[in-house]
């Protein structure tokens, strides 16, 4: 049995055991696919578990920031920023986390499944309006771009797929960290609190729709770092 505090360093290590293996490109390949799945879970996970809300709507979150990731490293390489494609995912988190504010508000008044027909309805809303977009969307051809392109920072010039493991493995640990740390503030017992029993929370003067608003922030955030 793992002590107390053994749970997050097994997690750790079995994430950052394999850039240790002599593993080739296919298997980087398929493990980063695996770590921006495993963060798309977190996020879906974090809202299902922390206030009780089902989405159908992840890949609205995603989506709109794998766009935003493709434009943003365009446009640092056009410009010659020194900037790394490392921090890229953190920029398509905070652009996903952007989409939910203005969204969520719509979304977070109700939970059960009014809350997920909403966030299905978004992602469907989306869908329609990407042809018209063809700006941000690309039309049919979509935004392609080039991870080698950018600056080398910290050695990292992400021409290995070994490399490009290793930063997905870096976030992933960044939103476990992220979660466990929400857990222990207040924004987690709130949470907690909502989640429970919305009524009570709300008699005693927590508004859930600002809890729920929060926390879909957070989740937001996560698949905007998967989607990345």
């Amino acid at each position: 049995m793992l002590r107390r505090g053994g749970g997050p360093v097994l997690f750790a290590a079995i994430i950052v055991l394999p850039l240790a293996l002599p593993i080739g490109s296919v298997g980087f390949s398929l493990l980063t696919q695996l770590a921006s799945a495993w963060l798309l879970l977190l996020s879906i996970g974090v809202l299902r578990t922390r206030v009780g809300l089902l989405s159908f709507g992840q890949a609205l979150f995603s989506g709109l920031a794998a766009y935003a990731a493709a434009h943003a490293m365009n446009t640092i390489a056009t410009q010659g920023w020194p900037l790394s494609f490392a921090l890229v995912p953190l920029y398509a988190g905070l652009f996903a986390a952007g989409v939910a504010l203005v969204s969520g508000p719509i979304s977070v008044r109700r939970g059960g499944l009014s809350f997920a027909m909403i966030t299905l309805g978004l992602g469907e809303l989306a869908a329609l309006l990407a042809p018209m977009l063809q700006g941000f969307f690309g039309g049919e051809g979509g935004v392609s771009t080039d991870r080698t392109a950018g600056p080398v920072w910290l050695g990292l010039d992400l021409l290995s797929q070994r490399q490009v493991y290793g930063v997905s493995a870096a976030y992933v640990l960044l939103g476990a960290a992220l979660l466990r740390w929400i857990d222990g503030t207040r924004l987690g017992l709130l949470a907690g609190a909502v989640r429970d029993n919305p009524l009570r929370a709300a008699v005693s003067g927590i508004a859930p729709h600002r809890v729920r608003l929060q926390i879909l922030l957070v989740s937001a955030f996560l698949a905007g770092l998967a989607g990345a």
